[in-house]
């Protein structure tokens, strides 16, 4: 980023109450909102802004699986919406947009080319890591008016082929933005790779941010589900990384303090042994009602995450 584009940028930090505490808003099952006030021109220290994408669930018009469409016809509807949230989060000059996964509803290639055309209306550089949705095509003879996608590990080399050809990586890595050490790891299959978390333990990580797709699968994860809706529709082990159950302990906890999933497209803000989890809400449309987005603002160590509604 130029140097004229940093001094436009709006530096912030937490209002805090009279007693020295971060004055916070609940909203929803605990989705953690701060409010912010200027820093003082000169104020030292690294600020990086991102935004990080929910959920989205992308369909084409052009995608052949017409029964699909008709299935899933809001997701479908949300794509206007969506545009208008990427043209919206463009005016803001951030570091980079992050997704944590399923940015389309079921792996195809033109689904994979309308994300690509979406995506393409930031500016800045955006960064995949996928869900189970992005790698997933639909089981063939399925029911009229029913839905359901093929296991995914059937299809991944294919699927990883097809966004590779649209110029998007989806593989396990690191991305420096702003100083922080920006940790894209997969989990759409409930689990994590051996050989990502050996490479993620052995690494000494500078200011880390983990971006996975599946929540950890920690007790106060489970509780949370348990406690919702979510737990009606699915099983919880299809709702945490339930094959990788010791990721949390082995690699996280007392190295990374901010983790961002997907997934349950209901949000909350959980914290344990000094991580803090955002579980996102969906980006997508409900409706008349517009995405949401967290943005993400750091200064120096410190994290501050905002839920923002796209005035769209």
């Amino acid at each position: 980023m130029s140097l004229s584009r940093r001094l436009r940028r709006i530096h912030l930090r937490p209002v805090l109450s009279e007693d020295g505490e971060e004055i916070v808003e609940e909203q929803g099952q605990r989705q953690l909102h701060g409010h912010f006030r200027r820093l003082p021109e000169g104020y030292p220290g690294t600020i990086m802004r991102i935004a990080v994408l929910g959920d989205v669930h992308l369909i084409a018009d052009d995608d052949p699986s017409r029964d699909l469409q008709q299935v899933r016809a809001f997701f479908r509807a949300g794509v206007p919406a969506m545009r208008r949230c990427i043209a919206w989060l463009d005016s803001l000059e951030l570091d980079a947009v992050l997704s944590v996964g399923d940015l389309i509803d079921w792996h195809s290639e033109e689904n994979v080319a309308l994300a690509v055309d979406v995506m393409a209306g930031l500016r800045c550089p955006w960064h995949l890591t996928p869900g189970n949705h992005d790698l997933m095509h639909p089981k063939p003879g399925i029911p009229a008016g029913t839905y359901d996608l093929e296991p995914v590990e059937l299809h991944r080399g294919a699927a990883t082929a097809c966004w590779a050809r649209h110029g998007v990586a989806i593989s396990d890595r690191r991305v420096t933005i702003g100083g922080h050490d920006v940790l894209l790891v997969d989990s759409s299959a409930n689990r994590i790779d051996p050989g990502t978390s050996a490479w993620v333990r052995a690494e000494r990580w500078s200011r880390p941010l983990l971006i996975s797709h599946v929540p950890l699968d920690r007790p106060i994860i489970r509780a949370f589900i348990l406690g919702n809706d979510i737990s009606r529709h699915f099983a919880v082990e299809s709702r945490v990384q339930a094959g990788s159950p010791d990721f949390f302990d082995d690699c996280v906890a007392a190295r990374i303090p901010t983790v961002f999933t997907g997934h349950l497209h209901t949000p909350a803000t959980l914290r344990e042994k000094g991580t803090t989890f955002h579980l996102l809400d969906g980006s997508f449309a409900r409706g008349s009602a517009p995405p949401t987005v967290a943005i993400v603002e750091t200064h120096g160590d410190e994290v501050r995450v905002r839920s923002m509604t796209a005035p769209v």
